[in-house]
C-alpha cells in the first residue's frame, strides 16, 4: 500500500466526512439525546477449554477440534436522534489448526509419552487484532414495520498477528521428535521466534449493516451484517518468511528432548493490509399469545452455529426466555426491556472449563 496516499486522502477524508455528520447530529432536538452503553462478547474453542487459552494452559483435557476463536466489543457513547456516537474498544482472535497440531503441543508440553514413528501434520493460520477508535450509527425507523442501521467505525490498531505456519513433525521416540515446517507471517510482537521490533502503526475502518422487519403482530425477522467492509492498514509492518527446522536440541533433567528452532529466510518489514473475517446474523422470532419463538443463524466465516429460543412476552417492552445454541451445545437466558438487554450463554456451569462463552450486556438513557 502507499503510504503517503493513505496519508494525504485517506485520514482527511476521515475528518471531512466527520464535518457534516458532526453539524446535523447537534441540529437534533436536545430532547432526543441520551447515553448508552455494549458490551458484546463471543468466544468458541473445540480443542481446549477457553479459560485455558486466555492463561495459555496446556494442562487440562483436549478435546478434538481445529478452530478457536473470540469476538469481543465494547462501547460506550451518546445518542442523538438517528445518531450514535461512540467510543469502541474491539478484539478480535482467529485460529485454524490441524488436530495433530494441537495433539503434538499437549503431549510435548504435558510430557506425555509419543508414540515413535507417529506423524503430526502441522498447520496454525492466525488472525489477530485489538484496536479501538470511534463508531458512528445512523438508525432509521419506517412505521411500525422496518428499520434498518448502518455503522462506521475509524479503528486505531493496537496489536495484530496475520499469517499461517505449516510442515511435519515426527516422534523419534518416546521423549524425542524432530519437526520442520514453513512460516509467513505479519505481526506487531514476533511470539515465534522473538525479533526485537518497533510495533508499527495500524489505521483502518469497519462497516455493519442492520435490518429489522415486523412482518406482522406475530412475526419478525432480523439480519445483521457486521464486519461487511473492514480493512487495517499497517505502516512498515513486521514480517517473517522462514523455514524452520529441530536440528538443534538439548535435554532436560526428565530427558525430554527441548529445541530452539533454527530458522533460515528472512525477517523485512513493510506495509500490509489485514482482513478482518466477517459476520452474518440472520434470525426469526414468532409470537403465540404472550409467548415467542426464536431461530437464528450466525456465521463467524471461520464456523457458523444454529440457535434457538423461547420464551415470555412480560410486556410491549420486556421480554424473557431460554437460548440454545444448538451447534455449541451451550444454554442460557435472554432477557430484555426498553433501555436493559441482558444475555449469557455457556456449555458449563464451572465457567473454568466452557468452550462456549456469550454475553451481552447493553443499557441506555434518554434524557
Amino acid at each position: 500500500m502507499n503510504t503517503a496516499f493513505f496519508s494525504a486522502v485517506i485520514k482527511p477524508g476521515i475528518v471531512l466526512f466527520m464535518i457534516p455528520v458532526a453539524v446535523a447530529v447537534f441540529n437534533v432536538e436536545a430532547s432526543t439525546a441520551g447515553v448508552y452503553f455494549l458490551l458484546d462478547g463471543f468466544a468458541h474453542s473445540e480443542s481446549k477449554s477457553i479459560k485455558s487459552i486466555t492463561d495459555s494452559n496446556w494442562n487440562v483435557e483436549l478435546q478434538p477440534g481445529d478452530v478457536s476463536f473470540s469476538v469481543d466489543r465494547a462501547e460506550i457513547g451518546i445518542s442523538l436522534g438517528h445518531w450514535q456516537l461512540g467510543y469502541i474498544k474491539r478484539y478480535d482472535y482467529y485460529f485454524e489448526y490441524s488436530p495433530e497440531t494441537a495433539d503434538g503441543i499437549h503431549k510435548v508440553k504435558n510430557k506425555t509419552p509419543l508414540t515413535p514413528g507417529e506423524q503430526y501434520d502441522l498447520f496454525l493460520d492466525a488472525n489477530t487484532l485489538v484496536s479501538d477508535g470511534l463508531r458512528l450509527t445512523f438508525n432509521q425507523q419506517y412505521g411500525t414495520s422496518f428499520s434498518y442501521g448502518i455503522s462506521v467505525s475509524y479503528l486505531r490498531g493496537e496489536l495484530f498477528t496475520d499469517g499461517a505456519l505449516s510442515g511435519q513433525a515426527e516422534a523419534l521416540s518416546d521423549r524425542e521428535y524432530e519437526f520442520g515446517f514453513d512460516v509467513d507471517y505479519y505481526y506487531s510482537e514476533d511470539k515465534l521466534f522473538d525479533r526485537v521490533v518497533e510495533p508499527p502503526q495500524g489505521h483502518g475502518y469497519a462497516v455493519d449493516l442492520v435490518f429489522d422487519w415486523q412482518l406482522s403482530k406475530k412475526l419478525k425477522l432480523g439480519f445483521q451484517a457486521y464486519d461487511l467492509l473492514t480493512r487495517m492498514y499497517w505502516e512498515n509492518a513486521p514480517r517473517t518468511i522462514a523455514v524452520a527446522s529441530s536440528d538443534t536440541k538439548e535435554f532436560d533433567e526428565d530427558g525430554y528432548a527441548i529445541y530452539n528452532p533454527v530458522i533460515s529466510g528472512l525477517e523485512t518489514n513493510q506495509d500490509y493490509v489485514q482482513e478482518i473475517p466477517r459476520k452474518i446474523f440472520l434470525s426469526a422470532s414468532y409470537a403465540i399469545n404472550k409467548y415467542f419463538i426464536d431461530l437464528a443463524f450466525r456465521d463467524y466465516e471461520i464456523k457458523s452455529f444454529y440457535l434457538a429460543g423461547a420464551g415470555l412476552n412480560l410486556n410491549d417492552a420486556s421480554k424473557i426466555g431460554l437460548s440454545c445454541n444448538l451447534t455449541a451445545s451451550a444454554c442460557g437466558i435472554d432477557y430484555s426491556n426498553g433501555w436493559f438487554k441482558f444475555r449469557f450463554l455457556t456449555d458449563e456451569l464451572k465457567l473454568q472449563d466452557a468452550l462456549t462463552l456469550d454475553l451481552l450486556l447493553s443499557a441506555s438513557y434518554k434524557f
